[in-house]
């Protein structure tokens, strides 16, 4: 009877997430700097905030991406 061997072979993976940043997706840094200097030249009105973010999401990318419009 033949006997067959088994072998293991293990190896370490290390799994990195891609880069944040890109032409057409501004950073998150980036975009919560913009959104907060967005609120206090709005006079740092209550709120959650989610206009001003989004607002600042939109002019960030538009400028990282040749050709796109600034607010139409």
């Amino acid at each position: 009877m033949k006997t067959k061997k088994i072998i293991r072979v293990e190896k370490d993976l290390t799994v990195s997430e891609p880069p944040t940043t890109s032409m057409a997706t501004p950073s998150e840094e980036n975009v919560r700097q913009r959104a907060y200097e967005q609120w206090q030249a709005a006079g740092c009105p209550e709120g959650d905030g989610v206009g001003f973010w989004l607002e600042a999401e939109r002019e960030i990318a538009s400028q990282a991406t040749p050709g796109a419009n600034s607010k139409a």
